[in-house]
């Protein structure tokens, strides 16, 4: 098993704009990857801070998602 943690500091400016990514392209996405086990997300009431865990079942799934080119499409989209 790997566990991949992510934190995020979104703009509070883009919050429903993060929303709307998070739910219509980078949820149905990392939940569609081969290997993924779990994803769960976490925020601190008032804080724009995210905390994000994706749980694979092996090193060979992870790696194949990170290499992946739909993964670096994702992991960009929002940062542009």
């Amino acid at each position: 098993m790997v566990l991949w943690k992510m934190t995020y500091y979104i703009d509070k400016d883009k919050l429903e704009a993060y929303r709307k990514f998070a739910q219509e392209v980078s949820i149905p996405y990392w939940t569609s990857v081969p290997g993924m086990k779990e994803m769960r997300a976490y925020a601190q009431i008032g804080s724009t801070e995210l905390l994000v865990e994706m749980e694979f079942e092996s090193f060979k799934a992870w790696g194949k998602a990170m290499d992946n080119p739909k993964t670096k499409e994702v992991s960009e989209e929002f940062s542009k």
